[in-house]
């Protein structure tokens, strides 16, 4: 008996080169097609479709390792990203805890209000309760997953991995849900995820023992939480963890990280040979110091969408200058800066001489379409001085000239990536001992003290600047296009500020937005102003705001609150009523199993 052998298609007879780079040109769902066709096609398939994988901090994603291990794909995985997010306290868990020194009951009614006064619908609005089980459901996962010590199931997993050359740490929310739901006082402070980078660094550690050459890192969105200006807080260990993490390798990605974590990362020296970022915003200041103290090792830096804000020369010789190597490739890919002015040189001679004569090392720039372009003579220096003064003094004479010059603010360098390998060590030991505050209630009270005082002084503040009178607990840190004000920011480091809701925020954010209003921002007409006469925009009693058709649209705060405090009172009584009968039917079933005990004793008797 034989057994017919199906035909292979025109496209599996190809050789294995062709076939590959057919499946490049593929997007990945029709990849994922073609590899259930037949068990070549699949083969080709592989190394493409899991290239990169992704796995997150939860008991999920610890399961998912487990199963990744057991698979027969951790041979073609050669970047992995790990998603973290910061830990919750451990309180959490204790609800008389939570009521009383995490989200008291005032702080959930203001947060309601806050959500009804921006007209959010009533299906957004969420119950105390179902905000506890929620974040109650969350930190037993995290405290299980810490305790048990199951995410240290990721060194087993970086072992597996021959193939493994990028670690990505994604930094996420603990909560999605706008945001809102989380407030500080549920987190870990000063933890910093500190428990997931030392768990990392760990794992790569014994990765490279085991032959794994892991030679690049990637932080993605990563940042800290606010703190106030006079309030620094201990960032000593997450300076060592990131320090450990990054030990001994040669590519150091940043996408979108703040500029509290790049100033960290600029008090360690680094074996780095290769800089990328992206989407990074920060001051001249905080940049070059993390050069200044890794001008020695690197070969290559990439540019992506990146703001350096400060005043002083164009970027080029602002930075270059720095830099002390036997090999620079400058690869900007697009430099904004704020108040600063960016050059534009005429043609290649003159823009090779500024870059020689601004760096006191040889520079070899790499074009992907012409190759290497060697250096020139300086002499062409003073033309180059020249025509810098000369298109400033335009601008000084004429605004076609100034326009013409703001074309000239943004100076475009192509480049090559190189990649370069190497890495190192790590050891995890983090202390989980929860730290309980004596003096919670009074600084509750405090908050709330400053809350009032912060509203107060924001609706003083629209009203002497824009002529409305708005209530003081009407008003908004988080504005919609069609309101009557939005906010101006004219301290970039603060506008994470008015991502929250103003209840959501920190004794210490109070103060500084009290302190802050009309000096670091000021309110200014939003859109929803402009279907308002001159005349009406001043409103000189509160009175207005009371008129009977708007109560019956819009009920009061105070009824809004009222119900809220209703509604918590009522679920805090029933759950209490459902322990007081959990404990009662503990009690029967004790004295029940008592009897059965007594009953089958007797009976053996």
């Amino acid at each position: 008996m034989s057994i017919d052998t199906p035909e292979l298609t025109r496209l599996e007879t190809l050789p294995t080169e062709i076939l590959y780079a057919v499946i490049d040109h593929l997007p990945v769902w029709q990849i994922k097609n073609l590899s259930c066709a037949s068990k070549r096609l699949r083969q080709a398939c592989l190394s493409t479709l899991f290239r990169h994988v992704k796995f997150e901090f939860s008991q999920a994603g610890i399961e998912g390792l487990n199963d990744l291990l057991k698979s027969n794909i951790c041979g073609y995985i050669a970047s992995f990203t790990y998603e973290i997010t910061e830990l919750l306290k451990p309180e959490i868990l204790d609800f008389d805890r939570f009521r009383s020194d995490i989200l008291t009951p005032d702080n959930h009614v203001d947060q309601a209000k806050d959500l009804y006064d921006a007209r959010y619908g009533t299906d957004e609005f969420h119950s105390y309760m179902a905000i506890y089980t929620t974040v109650h459901g969350i930190c037993r996962e995290q405290r299980s997953i810490v305790d048990e010590g199951a995410d240290l199931i990721l060194s087993s997993v970086f072992c597996a991995l021959p193939l493994l050359q990028e670690v990505r740490l994604s930094f996420s929310e603990v909560l999605e849900d706008q945001g809102w739901l989380l407030i500080p006082d549920m987190v870990i402070k000063n933890e910093f995820y500190k428990h997931h980078l030392q768990v990392v660094s760990s794992a790569i550690q014994r990765a490279r023992s085991a032959g794994v050459a892991i030679h690049s890192i990637s932080l993605l969105d990563f940042e800290l939480p606010f703190h106030d200006p006079w309030e620094e807080p201990n960032l000593g260990p997450l300076s060592e963890s990131l320090r450990q993490l990054v030990k001994n390798v040669n590519v150091l990605r940043l996408r979108e990280v703040s500029e509290r974590v790049l100033e960290v990362l600029s008090h360690c020296a680094f074996d780095l040979h290769q800089l990328d970022l992206c989407g990074v915003v920060a001051p001249e200041k905080v940049i070059k110091d993390f050069f200044e103290t890794n001008k020695k090792s690197i070969r290559s830096i990439g540019f992506h969408e990146v703001e350096i804000l400060g005043n002083s020369i164009s970027f080029p010789a602002r930075l270059l200058h720095f830099f002390i190597l036997p090999l620079i490739t400058s690869t900007a890919d697009q430099i904004t800066s704020e108040g600063v002015e960016m050059v534009t040189f005429r043609n290649e001679k003159q823009r090779l001489c500024y870059l020689r004569c601004t760096s006191s090392g040889p520079i070899i720039l790499q074009d992907p379409r012409n190759g290497n372009i060697s250096g020139t003579s300086t002499s062409d220096l003073e033309s180059l001085e020249k025509e810098m003064e000369r298109l400033r003094l335009q601008a000084q004479v004429t605004p076609k000239a100034t326009a013409t010059t703001m074309a000239h603010r943004r100076c475009l360098v192509d480049f090559k990536e190189q990649q370069s390998a190497g890495h190192h060590q790590m050891i995890p030991v983090v202390d989980h001992t929860p730290q309980f505050s004596a003096a919670k209630c009074h600084a509750n009270q405090e908050r709330a003290k400053w809350r009032t005082e912060c509203r107060e002084k924001l609706a003083n503040h629209i009203h002497s600047q824009l002529g409305l009178a708005i209530l003081p607990i009407d008003v908004k840190l988080v504005t919609k296009p069609e309101d009557l004000y939005q906010w101006s920011i004219s301290t970039a480091g603060k506008a994470v500020l008015f991502n929250k809701q103003l209840s959501k925020h920190s004794t210490g954010a109070y103060i500084y937005l009290c302190n802050g209003v009309g000096v670091h921002f000021k309110a200014v007409l939003g859109k929803g102003a402009a279907d308002y006469d001159p005349e009406m925009r001043l409103v000189t009693s509160i009175a207005a705001f009371d008129a009977p058709e708007k109560s019956i649209e819009h009920p009061s705060s105070d009824t809004i609150a009222e119900e809220w405090r209703e509604k918590f009172n009522a679920e805090v009584a029933t759950r209490e009523a459902l322990e007081i009968e959990m404990i009662e039917i503990k009690g029967e079933n004790a004295e029940l199993l008592t009897e059965m005990e007594a009953l089958h004793e007797e009976n053996e008797h």
